[in-house]
C-alpha cells in the first residue's frame, strides 16, 4: 500500500495523470472541428470576425487613421487594435478554425503550466508528500475553466506572470524570465487584465517596501518594463488617448446602468459566487466550501488526530450532502459575514496568505458590484474617462485567484487532516466535472453555442454571392436577424457591426436608422445610447430565439436612410411579409439548408423614393 501511494503521488504520474485529463478536455476541440458548438457572444459575433478581417486587410501597419472598408461603411486602422498581437497573426498564417483551435490550446496549456510553477512555489514544503498532488492539481483545475477565448493569455496567463514577477522579487530571476515578461503583452490584453495586474503587483511592491524598508530596484524596474512593454504594443491606443487627433470614441459617450446601493450589493454578491462571464470558475458549489474549510483548519497549529480526522471528514461530506455550504454562502448578508470571519481568521491564524487572498476576492467583487453604484453618477459626468475605462475590471484577476486559495486550502487539508487527501482528490474530480459541463466549446449545442460551420455558413454565402454575381466591394448590405459579422465573414461590406472602439459619429448616423423602432422599443434606445458596441438594426429575433421559418410582418425599417448610406441589400434571417412597405423586394432567398444555422432572404432596396 506504501508503495503503491508513492507511485500515485510521484511527480512525474501525477504530470502526466492531468495532462491525459487536460487532453481529454481539449480532444473535441482537435476532433470534431467546426462542426463543434463553441461560445457566440463577444467571440463568433466580433473578436473573431476583427482578428480575420484585419489579417486579410493587407493593411497591418497602416497609419490608424486608414479606413479598412469592410464593415460600418469603413473603420480606421485604429478600432482593429495593435498589429502586435500573437492571435492577429495566427489568423494571419493559418486558416481561421485551426487558427482558433490552436489559441484555445495554447491558453489552456499556458494556464496548466503558470499555475503548475506558481504553486509549486507558494506550496508549502512541510506539506510533505503531497505538495506535488497540491500542484498538479491545482493547475489541472486552472487549466480546465472556460477562458474566454478572444483573451489570450489575459485571464490563463496570469498564474505565470505572477511567478515569474515573484522570482523577481526574491532575486531568483535570469535572463529568459526577464524575456518572457517582455512577451505577455504580445499575448494578451492591457486594458482587460493587464492594467489591473499591473496595479495589483504594485500594491504588492509598496508593501514590501513598507514592510522591508527597502525599494528591491530589479522588482520595481520589471514592473515599469513591464508596462512599458504594454504600451509599446498598444501605441495605437496610447496615440488616441494623448496625442490631439479627430478621432473621438463613441466610447466617450459610454453611461453604464446605475442602480440603488441594495442592487451594487446584490451585484457584488453574485459575482463573488459566481463570476463574471468572461472570467466564471463555477465556485460557488465546491471551490468556496473548500477554502471556508481550509480558513477554518488554518487556525489549528498542530494536526488532528486520527479520530478527530474522521469526524470532521464526516461532518464535511454531510455538509456537501446536505445545503449547508448554498444556505451559508447565498443569504442576504452572507458576503458581510465571510468577510469578517477572514478578517478574524487574518488575526488569529500564523498563515495568513489564504485569509487575506480571501479578503481581496471580496473586496474586488465589492469595487466591482458599487462600480455601478449611483453614487457614482456625478463623477461619470464630470470625468470622461470614468465613462470610456471600466475601472471595475480587477475581476479577471479573481480566477487565479481563487484556483490559488483553492490549493492553499488543499495544503492545509492535507497537512492538517488525516486522510485530507481523500477529500482533496474527491474535490478536484467534482470540480473537474462541473469545469467539464462549462467549456466554451461543446459536442452540444446549446442557446449560446453554435457551430462554427453553422455560424458563418460559408456553403451558403457563396450560393448567394454567385446568384448576385457582382463584387461585394462594389456595394454595401445590412444583415437583419443575422449578426453582420456573419455577412462580413463571407465577404460582404455592411454599414452595421459590433466593435468595441469606433467613431462616435457613425454611432450617431447609425442611431438615425433605428429612431422608428426606438419610437416602439425605448429598452433599444437606452441600450443603445448608453452602450452603442453593437450597431444592429433592432427588431428582428436574437440568434438565441431564432426559429426557422418564422416570418415577420412590421419591421419599422427606414429604407430611404438605408439608401442614403449605399445599402443595395438587406440580408434577412426572416422572410418580410408585404416587403412592398419598406420598398423592399425579394431579390432571393436560400432556405432550410442544413449547414446552416440560417435562412437567408436577400431584399433588395428599391431605388425610387416612396
Amino acid at each position: 500500500m506504501k508503495r503503491l501511494a508513492q507511485t500515485v503521488l510521484d511527480k512525474r504520474t501525477l504530470l502526466v495523470a492531468a495532462l491525459t485529463v487536460l487532453g481529454l478536455y481539449l480532444l473535441p476541440l482537435w476532433v470534431t472541428g467546426d462542426r463543434l458548438y463553441i461560445l457566440v457572444f463577444d467571440n463568433l459575433d466580433s473578436p473573431i470576425l476583427l482578428f480575420k478581417v484585419l489579417a486579410e486587410s493587407h493593411q497591418l501597419f497602416a497609419p490608424s487613421m486608414e479606413i479598412i472598408p469592410n464593415m460600418m461603411s469603413g473603420l480606421p486602422r485604429l478600432s482593429f487594435g495593435s498589429e502586435y498581437n500573437v492571435q492577429v497573426w495566427l489568423y494571419l498564417l493559418f486558416s481561421p478554425f485551426l487558427a482558433y483551435q490552436i489559441n484555445l490550446t495554447l491558453v489552456h496549456l499556458v494556464g496548466f503550466i503558470g499555475m503548475y510553477l506558481l504553486m509549486n512555489r507558494l506550496t508549502p514544503r512541510d506539506t510533505g508528500p503531497y505538495r506535488q498532488a497540491v500542484a498538479v492539481l491545482s493547475a489541472l483545475l486552472f487549466s480546465i475553466l472556460p477562458f474566454w477565448p478572444p483573451g489570450g493569455l489575459s485571464v490563463s496567463g496570469l498564474p505565470l506572470l505572477l511567478y515569474l514577477f515573484l522570482k523577481v522579487r526574491d532575486g531568483e530571476y535570469a535572463y529568459y524570465d526577464i524575456a518572457l515578461l517582455l512577451l505577455f503583452p504580445l499575448y494578451s490584453s492591457f486594458v482587460l487584465s493587464g492594467v489591473f495586474f499591473l496595479t495589483a503587483i504594485t500594491l504588492l511592491w509598496i508593501a514590501d517596501v513598507v514592510r522591508k524598508k527597502a525599494l528591491n530596484a530589479p522588482f520595481v524596474g520589471m514592473i515599469a518594463l513591464l508596462g512599458l512593454s504594454y504600451l509599446l504594443v498598444n501605441y495605437r491606443l496610447v496615440d488616441q488617448m494623448l496625442l490631439p487627433s479627430d478621432f473621438i470614441s463613441h466610447r466617450s459617450e459610454f453611461f453604464r446602468d446605475f442602480g440603488s446601493f441594495f442592487d451594487s450589493y446584490r451585484f457584488a454578491h453574485l459575482l463573488f459566487l459566481n463570476g463574471q462571464e468572461h472570467t466564471s470558475c463555477s465556485q460557488a458549489n465546491w471551490i468556496i466550501p473548500t477554502i471556508l474549510i481550509g480558513l477554518s483548519f488554518s487556525v489549528l497549529s498542530t494536526p488532528l488526530s486520527r479520530y478527530a480526522s474522521l469526524f470532521w471528514l464526516m461532518v464535511i461530506a454531510l455538509s456537501f450532502l446536505f445545503p449547508f455550504w448554498q444556505t451559508m454562502t447565498t443569504q442576504r448578508y452572507s458576503l458581510p459575514m465571510l468577510l469578517l470571519y477572514g478578517l478574524g481568521i487574518l488575526l488569529v491564524s500564523k498563515k495568513r496568505l489564504l485569509p487575506l487572498l480571501w479578503i481581496i476576492q471580496i473586496a474586488i467583487s465589492y469595487w466591482h458590484g458599487f462600480w455601478t453604484y449611483e453614487g457614482w453618477i456625478g463623477w461619470v459626468e464630470k470625468y470622461q474617462i470614468l465613462r470610456s475605462f471600466d475601472f471595475s475590471r480587477f475581476y479577471f484577476l479573481q480566477p487565479m485567484l481563487w484556483i490559488m486559495m483553492l490549493g492553499i486550502a488543499f495544503a492545509v487539508i492535507v497537512k492538517t487532516v488525516r486522510y485530507g487527501i481523500v477529500m482533496v482528490l474527491a474535490i478536484a474530480v467534482l470540480q473537474s466535472h462541473a469545469l467539464f459541463q462549462s467549456k466554451t466549446f461543446m459536442k452540444a449545442s446549446g442557446p449560446d453555442r453554435l457551430s462554427f460551420h453553422s455560424y458563418y455558413a460559408e456553403t451558403l454565402f457563396q450560393r448567394v454571392r454567385t446568384t448576385l454575381d457582382e463584387d461585394p466591394a462594389g456595394y454595401r448590405v445590412v444583415a437583419f436577424g443575422i449578426p453582420p459579422a456573419v455577412l462580413i465573414w463571407n465577404g460582404f461590406y455592411t454599414i452595421d457591426g459590433y466593435v468595441t472602439n469606433y467613431p462616435l459619429s457613425y454611432k450617431h448616423e447609425f442611431a438615425k436608422l433605428l429612431e422608428k423602432d426606438f419610437a416602439k422599443r425605448p429598452q433599444n434606445k437606452a441600450i443603445f445610447e448608453h452602450w452603442g458596441s453593437k450597431c444592429y438594426l433592432t427588431g428582428g429575433v436574437s440568434y438565441t430565439h431564432y426559429v426557422r421559418g418564422q416570418p415577420l410582418d412590421d419591421v419599422q425599417l427606414d429604407t430611404a436612410r438605408l439608401r442614403a448610406m449605399n445599402v443595395r441589400y438587406l440580408f434577412s434571417a426572416h422572410e418580410i411579409r408585404a416587403p412592398e412597405r419598406d420598398a423592399l423586394r425579394l431579390k432571393t432567398k436560400v432556405v432550410n439548408d442544413q449547414d446552416s444555422y440560417w435562412d437567408v432572404y436577400v431584399y433588395e432596396l428599391d431605388t425610387a423614393e416612396n
